[in-house]
């Protein structure tokens, strides 16, 4: 299969949906298709959410947003160009956001220890910042082109190391964290980001591995479009929550709705002289 080949299938017989029940007459795979619009709403809300101050949350936001769109498209098709749109998006999510979860743990050094004693830390963030801008174009050049399909698996995956390495950090840190240490809802964060990155992967290797009738009927695929989605969603909420002091706003959590069972939490940054969200 050609990298760039838009109109060719990915995969050829489809998700475990598909495998089961046959291709839609409209849309491909109309369930998992389903299963990615809550992404598009999430990364909406938090881009109309996040005002002008927040252009870099705006930006990942936006990103989450057209991984969702891209995510729509691709399950109403299965193309492979289509799924390459989605896959880049994706990466670069994943690079960014270990990108400012680094640097909220340098600036929690700085803060501890003074910049003088965080000197090491400063130079390991410039690097991760130098490799993780790098990554996703060498990724998906170098290393998605590759015949073999586990590569492409490798080079997202593995990835998930690193930054359940760095929420245990923050995790540790969430007694003594400056500036932040009083808002126990934010540090939550972590744990529903690794909590959803599990449930992700849950889904999409039943559905790789124990395709059938039953798990069919699941669309277990679905629930890795869901859960990235939010996963991604919580981890760019945390890294606004770690940094909202950086800019000169205190932070603090918001519910959607506010009463329920099921509330999707938002982080708000308000002045620090009047309670106007930022």
């Amino acid at each position: 299969m050609a990298y760039y080949d838009f109109h060719s299938p990915n995969p050829k017989g489809g998700f475990c949906e598909q495998q089961m029940f046959g291709r839609g007459r409209v849309l491909a795979e109309p369930i998992n298709v389903a299963f990615s619009v809550p992404t598009i709403i999430l990364g909406l809300l938090g881009l109309f959410r996040s005002k002008r101050t927040t252009m870099a949350f705006q930006f990942l936001y936006g990103l989450l947003a057209s991984y969702g769109v891209f995510a729509v498209l691709y399950h109403a098709s299965l193309t492979n160009g289509l799924y390459r749109m989605q896959d880049v998006a994706v990466s670069l999510i994943q690079s960014f956001v270990i990108i400012m979860l680094v640097h909220a743990l340098y600036l929690y050094r700085v803060k501890r220890r003074r910049r003088q004693s965080s000197r090491g830390y400063r130079v390991v963030a410039v690097l991760m910042t130098l490799i993780f801008t790098a990554y996703p174009a060498a990724v998906h050049v170098a290393g998605e082109s590759s015949a073999d399909p586990k590569v492409a698996w490798v080079v997202f995956d593995v990835l998930w190391i690193l930054i359940a390495a760095l929420l245990i950090l923050i995790w540790r840190r969430r007694a003594v964290w400056p500036g932040a240490s009083t808002h126990a809802e934010g540090f939550r964060l972590t744990v529903y980001a690794i909590g959803s990155a599990a449930l992700a992967y849950v889904g999409w290797s039943a559905d790789s591995f124990l395709c059938c009738p039953m798990v069919a009927r699941l669309c277990l695929h679905g629930w890795w479009d869901l859960f990235i989605g939010l996963c991604f969603y919580y981890l760019i909420s945390l890294a606004r929550f770690l940094s909202a002091h950086e800019y000169g706003f205190e932070p603090s959590v918001e519910y959607l709705p506010r009463q329920g069972p099921v509330r999707l939490p938002f982080v708000e940054w308000k002045s620090r002289t009047r309670p106007v969200r930022a």
